[in-house]
């Protein structure tokens, strides 16, 4: 009997530290995922004429409702989208991460925030809006206005991509073979990382 106690004890002890060490590989993964956003952030399109960054906004809204993990992938997201556009110019992506942050703030708490369309839903309306209310604000052309709303599109669908991509860091101990859809969602992800780079 107090063999069989001490068994249970001891496989108990032991699943618990599994646990934590799987909680611990998690923290790590995803604080690792959050610095990524600095390569994230430093992909710009259009460079010359119009900069813009669909990506940021899109790989920064796949935190939302993580918690603090959305707070540290905006600050480095920004880090990096500072050091390639003029400050001017990332005024927009200010606004975008004031209004992601408003929306993690107030709307975590709830399930909204739970799937990735509803997260890619608030990403690309927010996208849209900051540069609509910016180009508003500062009597831009319909050609800034029409990139805020395609800006806004491109934040919509690769929300939908990133966020594919980011699930697979917590099922890829449990699964042996990837869709599709995931490869190619991690493919882009990587090659999003390494363009960062440049």
């Amino acid at each position: 009997m107090e063999k069989t106690i001490s068994k249970a004890k001891t496989a108990v002890r032991k699943s618990s530290q599994k646990q934590k060490i799987s909680f611990a590989k998690r923290e790590i993964v995803d604080f690792v995922l959050a610095l990524g956003g600095f390569f994230i952030g430093r992909v710009i399109i259009f460079t010359d004429v119009n900069p813009i960054n669909p990506l940021a906004a899109a790989y920064v809204s796949t935190f939302l409702h993580k918690e603090n993990k959305y707070y540290v992938a905006a600050i480095f997201t920004l880090f990096g989208i500072l050091t390639k556009i003029s400050p001017a110019a990332s005024l927009r992506y200010l606004v975008l991460m004031a209004v992601l942050a408003a929306v993690n703030l107030f709307f975590s708490k709830g399930g909204i925030l739970r799937t990735e369309l509803s997260r890619a839903v608030v990403c690309g309306i927010a996208m849209a809006f900051s540069g609509l209310a910016l180009v508003f604000m500062g009597g831009g052309f319909v050609y800034q206005a029409l990139m805020a709303l395609l800006e806004g599109v491109l934040a919509f669908s690769f929300s939908l991509i990133i966020s594919k991509s980011i699930g697979l860091t917590r099922s890829i101990s449990r699964k042996t073979r990837l869709s599709n859809e995931e490869f190619i969602s991690a493919a882009l992800l990587i090659c999003a990382f390494i363009t960062g780079t440049a």
